[in-house]
C-alpha cells in the first residue's frame, strides 16, 4: 500500500482500445469483484508498515486466532473475494530472515487457506509477492533475487494454485511493482512470460499505484490502487476508460482517522467507489483495504482493531455490487 494525494503528480498515460462490454469480467458469471484485502500481520503500529510482517505470519502461522477469523469475517459482512500476500523473504536465503519456511511448509498453508475459502464459496486473488521489508516494499526489491530465482519460486507456488483455479480469479505477481526504482519496466515482461507458460489458465498482472501501469505486455487485467480523498467518476474515466483489459481496483481507502471530519471524507471515498463501480462503466470490482482497522501507517479498517465493525463505511460496503 503506497498513498498518493495529487493527481498532478501522476503520469500521462497511452489509452489502449476499449474492450466491448462483456469481455472484462473476472468472476464467472458476470459477477464483480466486492472484496477485501486481508492482514498478514497481527500488530498494531503507526507511521509505518510493520516489517518482516508477511514473513512472520507464514512461519507463525496463526491460523485460528487471525487468518481463518478474517476469511469468516470477510464472509459474514458479503465480501465474494478476499486478496492475500506470500512471503519471498521467509523463502530466499539471503534475506537472512530466519525460520526459512521449507517448500511444503509454505505449500500447504497455502493449500490450508485455499481450501478453507473454496469451503465458504468465495473467491481468492493471491499476491505472490508481499510487502515485507517495511514502508510497505516488497522484499525481492531490498534483496534483489535474480528473475530465475523469482521465476523457479513462483512456478513451484504455481503448481499448487493450479489445484485451485476454481476459486482463483487473478494473480498479482508482485505488489505495487511500480513503486520502487524500474524493477516493473525491466523484468516484469519477462517473469510475466515466464509464469504465464507455466500457468496460462490465470490472469496475471502487476499491481501498480493509481495510473503508474506497468509495461505491455506483462499483464492481463490491470490492478490500479487508489488512495485519494475527494474523488469522483470523472477520475476514473479519465484515467480507465480507454484500458483494453479488466480493470480492477485492487486497494483503496482513506485513513478513517479521528474526528468526523476524515471519516466523512472516508465515507465519500467509499461512495465514489461503490458508485463507479455500479455505474455500468468497464470495472470488474474492487477490493478494499483493509479488513482490521489500527494496522501500518493509518487506520484503514473496516472493522475496528477489536473486530467491532464501523457501520458508517460497512453499510455503504454492503450496497456493493456483486453482480
Amino acid at each position: 500500500m503506497t498513498v498518493l494525494v495529487a493527481k498532478s503528480q501522476t503520469p500521462s498515460v497511452t489509452k489502449r482500445p476499449i474492450v466491448p462490454s462483456g469481455q472484462w469480467d473476472l468472476l464467472p458469471s458476470g459477477k464483480r469483484v466486492a472484496g477485501v484485502n486481508i492482514l498478514m500481520s497481527q500488530t498494531a503500529t503507526t507511521g509505518g508498515e510493520v516489517a518482516n510482517s508477511w514473513a512472520d505470519c507464514w512461519t507463525s502461522w496463526p491460523w485460528d486466532t487471525w487468518i481463518k477469523p478474517q476469511i469468516d469475517a470477510a464472509a459474514a459482512y458479503g465480501f465474494n473475494t478476499v486478496r492475500l500476500f506470500g512471503t519471498v523473504t521467509a523463502r530466499y536465503a539471503a534475506s537472512g530472515y530466519t525460520p526459512q519456511l521449507d517448500d511444503q511448509t509454505y505449500l500447504n498453508r497455502w493449500r490450508q487457506v485455499l481450501d478453507y475459502i473454496r469451503q465458504k464459496g468465495m473467491y481468492a486473488y493471491p499476491t505472490l509477492g508481499g510487502c515485507d521489508s517495511g514502508a510497505c516494499r516488497s522484499d525481492m526489491y531490498a534483496y534483489t533475487p535474480s528473475n530465475a530465482w523469482f521465476v523457479a519460486e513462483f512456478t513451484t507456488l504455481l503448481g499448487l494454485l493450479a489445484t485451485h483455479a476454481d476459486v482463483i480469479f487473478g494473480i498479482d505477481i508482485l505488489n505495487e511493482s511500480d513503486a520502487i526504482g524500474n524493477w516493473a519496466a525491466a523484468n516484469g515482461v519477462t517473469v510475466y512470460a515466464a509464469l504465464k507458460a507455466v500457468a496460462s489458465q490465470f490472469s496475471y498482472t502487476l499491481s501498480c499505484i493509481q495510473v503508474r501501469f506497468p509495461p505491455s505486455g506483462s499483464f492481463d487485467h490491470l490492478d490500479a490502487h487508489f488512495y485519494i480523498d475527494g474523488l469522483a467518476a470523472d477520475y476514473f474515466d479519465a484515467d480507465l476508460v480507454g484500458i483494453g483489459c479488466p480493470i480492477l481496483i485492487g486497494e483503496w481507502g482513506t485513513d478513517y482517522g479521528a474526528g468526523s471530519t476524515a471519516r466523512q471524507a472516508r465515507a465519500n471515498m467509499f461512495l465514489a467507489i461503490v458508485n463507479y463501480t455500479a455505474s455500468g462503466r468497464r470495472v470488474a470490482g474492487a477490493q478494499v483495504w483493509d479488513l482490521i482497522g489500527g494496522w501500518g501507517d493509518g487506520d484503514w479498517g473496516v472493522l475496528n482493531a477489536d473486530w467491532s465493525t464501523r457501520s458508517d463505511v460497512l453499510a455503504i460496503l454492503q450496497s456493493f455490487p456483486t453482480s
